[in-house]
């Protein structure tokens, strides 16, 4: 799947409860790989998401967690 498709799918998390839209994606340079995905969730706050978490894609992103997991479980940016 190219990034562009990603761009605009609706996220929802475990539970069903609709997160936002993909808006960016963050690039691994080694490995051109994506490592995790922005969610706007309206127009001020927006969400980085682990893709790890990302339990199925299709039309739409379902999530493996609860949007208060998948907030906090970003690994550590490598220099």
């Amino acid at each position: 799947m190219r990034v562009k498709q990603l761009l605009g799918k609706k996220v929802f998390d475990s539970e069903a409860k609709a997160i936002g839209k993909i808006t960016d994606a963050e690039i691994r340079e080694e490995t051109f790989s994506i490592t995790a995905v922005e969610v706007s969730q309206g127009i001020v706050k927006k969400t980085m998401i682990d893709t790890r978490l990302i339990a199925k894609l299709g039309d739409s992103v379902f999530l493996s967690v609860p949007l208060e997991q998948a907030a906090t479980a970003l690994p550590p940016e490598e220099d």
